[in-house]
């Protein structure tokens, strides 16, 4: 009895905590209404995935070729915003450095089509996503967008073409729970932020709570500063800080007052970082992550605000054409994986997929990574 009161007072705690960050008056008033949607979210996403997983594993067990390639996921337990993208590029291209060959999947957002198994991504976002145009253009690896992740995996898997299948988002994807799971948080990496009841949709931005972290074989916390002398270790409670940084062009003018525009996940972390990089933000307008703002808003602000430049994400960038003449400054963001945390990356994956990685032939691209010196040491 004492024990269940004290987890309702924490819930309390914490509950008082998320609406006092809300910037929001309106937000403040409804969270109570919206409390109990936050349950039924919970409750119906555990089911969802509970039957979902065993619809998959009916599926898998009445397969006459069960066999597919090793899965990297990508994933977060927030919706959007935590950096899945950028970490999947980085980690896309250090395997491909390796030598091992990747192919990426990424979800299909925009002209879905039924009747397509997936859709490469080309040279429209419109036709896939505006992120999948992202992972082809900093990667050079082909990129499959698609709705259907397991039928696609095992499409890849028997072309015969791939080492490897990396997997942008994904982790509450019960048709790919056997694949190895690298898990996003915010915070820092001795007090990574765990989401709770009261973090979920509607009412916060996550997806589940912290409960669903024991089914991640990894898991990175950050953005996180590092020095080039700290180590990456186990000895961090197998919470693994990554580095997330702005790349500003080499002519940038901070002096200057900026207009920020974007549509993403979490906007309001790329608004920060601009400012604690010192940049004079004036105004910003957002939207809806993977849609478009509309030009006509923002050559409007042009005018509202004389003098003040545009600045963009890239994600945002692609989304617009040379012949809408916008003139506009694009911040990349970046985020960087130390290669004793590469390492430390392969050397759970490779606890993961042992019986697999064994079975490969003498000389295969994965054989020649693994008998790296470094991967040996630890």
């Amino acid at each position: 009895m004492l024990k269940k009161s004290y987890i309702v007072k924490n819930h309390f705690k914490h509950y008082l905590k998320t609406i006092t960050k809300n910037q929001s008056i309106i937000q403040i008033v409804c969270s109570p209404i919206l409390f109990p949607f936050c349950a039924v979210y919970h409750l119906g996403g555990g089911l969802h995935r509970y039957f979902s997983g065993m619809y998959h594993q009916w599926e898998q067990n009445k397969s006459t070729n069960p066999n597919r390639l090793p899965v990297i996921v990508v994933g977060s337990l927030k919706s959007g915003g935590s950096g899945k993208t950028s970490l999947t590029v980085e980690l896309t291209n250090k395997l491909l450095e390796s030598g091992i060959r990747v192919a990426v999947i990424a979800y299909w957002i925009s002209g879905y089509n039924r009747d397509k198994l997936y859709q490469k991504a080309g040279s429209s976002w419109q036709k896939t996503s505006d992120e999948a145009m992202l992972l082809k253009k900093h990667t050079g690896a082909n990129v499959y967008v698609t709705r259907k992740r397991n039928k696609t995996i095992h499409f890849l898997s028997k072309t015969g073409e791939y080492d490897c299948i990396v997997s942008d988002d994904g982790f509450q994807d019960q048709s790919m729970r056997d694949a190895f799971h690298m898990v996003l948080l915010e915070g820092t990496k001795q007090s990574p932020f765990k989401p709770n009841l009261w973090d979920l949709l509607p009412l916060g931005r996550y997806r589940q709570t912290a409960s669903a972290l024991k089914y991640a074989d990894i898991i990175l916390s950050g953005p996180h500063l590092m020095t080039p002398s700290e180590e990456v270790s186990p000895a961090h409670n197998e919470v693994f800080p990554f580095q997330r940084t702005l790349e500003f062009p080499k002519d940038f003018d901070f002096s200057r007052e900026w207009i920020c525009f974007c549509a993403l996940g979490n906007p309001e972390n790329f608004v920060q970082n601009l400012v604690e990089s010192g940049v004079r933000i004036k105004k910003v307008y957002t939207g809806r992550d993977h849609k478009k703002i509309p030009v006509k808003t923002l050559r409007l602000a042009r005018v509202k605000y004389p003098g003040c430049g545009l600045l963009t994400t890239e994600k945002d960038c692609i989304k617009y054409s040379s012949e809408e003449s916008l003139d506009f400054t694009v911040i990349k963001q970046k985020i960087h994986i130390p290669e004793t945390l590469f390492l430390q990356i392969i050397l759970q994956f490779k606890k993961k997929y042992g019986l697999y990685l064994e079975s490969l032939p003498k000389g295969s691209n994965f054989e020649k990574f693994m008998l790296n010196e470094q991967l040996q040491k630890l």
